[in-house]
């Protein structure tokens, strides 16, 4: 929820202390904006392919940091080999 948004929510609630009908309208108004967690798959049926992606992503979260340092370093690895190649075509 944006700030701006909280603010205006938190003046009209402050506003509406008095009458309950108005609170109560300003609850269920509140609700329907929360997000809900989705409801679990059914486990008989496959996970979709970004069901998959998600848990590969996972799992590969806590060694984040080693993995880009390492993709890092093979592009500039592929990067200077390609530049020294392309400079060797010249020199011939």
């Amino acid at each position: 929820m944006s700030t701006t948004m909280q603010i205006r929510l938190e003046d009209e609630v402050e506003d509406s202390l008095d009458n309950p009908g108005a609170r109560r309208q300003l609850q269920v108004a509140y609700q329907r904006q929360t997000v809900t967690a989705p409801r679990p798959a059914d486990p008989d049926t496959p996970p979709t392919a970004w069901q998959r992606l998600d848990l590969f992503l996972a799992r590969l979260r806590p060694h984040r940091e080693p993995l880009s340092l390492l993709t890092d370093a093979l592009v500039v690895a592929a990067c200077w080999n390609i530049t020294y190649l392309f400079r060797l075509g010249f020199n011939r």
